[in-house]
């Protein structure tokens, strides 16, 4: 029914507005035109990843601070330790990427 380019109408802005929702697109509101939403940017993607990264670091406090308050032994969390190990050195590669791509 609509393609990206299309130019919408009062008439049919609606329908337009469903199909963008539909399909992945959206409409400029200076012109109406059906148009791609843009691919996120290599720092928006770093910063997403980073805070889905830092989320799992949140979920998985309590297991350190058990350790931390000695009611539990590193050795009953060692696959969850190892795993914030990991989250935390790509938390430290995509800040790297991210200080690259500001350093341009």
């Amino acid at each position: 029914m609509f393609k990206i380019g299309d130019k919408l109408t009062k008439e049919n802005y609606t329908q337009g507005a469903i199909w963008c929702n539909k399909n992945g697109a959206m409409i400029d509101q200076d012109t109406w035109e059906i148009k791609a939403i843009p691919a996120p940017s290599p720092e928006d993607s770093a910063l997403k990843e980073i805070n889905e990264l830092k989320q799992k670091l949140a979920e998985t406090d309590y297991c350190v601070i058990k350790i931390a308050e000695e009611v539990a032994e590193p050795s009953e969390y060692s696959d969850v330790l190892a795993q914030r190990k990991t989250w935390r050195a790509r938390i430290n590669e995509l800040e790297a990427i991210i200080g690259a791509l500001n350093a341009e």
